[in-house]
């Protein structure tokens, strides 16, 4: 019930696509439509699992879905600082303005956030 007896094969299939070179997965569909704060938490937890979507078998799923995976405004400035901060960087690693490292994980993460933001305008 809590996401963690799907989590090792969930892992699994975002290390996979990664590994391959492919963008991150949809996540699959869920049954449950009438709860819709459980699905909202459960698809927050796919989107922090590394997944870039999920997949909806019901309208009220699609709000909730779309909360959890299209960036804020704010996570889109953050993203481009974080770019921003990395170009300045003289060594190809930076610190972003928490003080915390920019790598390449980091900053691809950032990217995706930004392409994301501008194929939506």
């Amino acid at each position: 019930d809590d996401g963690r007896a799907l989590l090792f094969a969930r892992s699994q299939v975002v290390v996979a696509s990664a590994a391959a070179g492919l963008e991150p997965p949809l996540a699959a569909v869920s049954v449950e439509f009438r709860d819709t704060d459980a699905f909202a938490a459960d698809t927050v937890e796919l989107r922090r699992l590394g997944f870039r979507g999920r997949a909806c078998i019901h309208p009220a799923q699609v709000a909730p879905a779309r909360d959890a995976f299209v960036p804020t405004s704010e996570a889109v400035q953050e993203a481009e600082e974080i770019l921003e901060a990395l170009a300045q960087a003289t060594s190809g690693v930076g610190v972003d303005k928490n003080g915390r490292l920019i790598d390449e994980a980091v900053a691809r993460s950032a990217r995706r956030v930004v392409q994301y933001a501008q194929s939506r305008t």
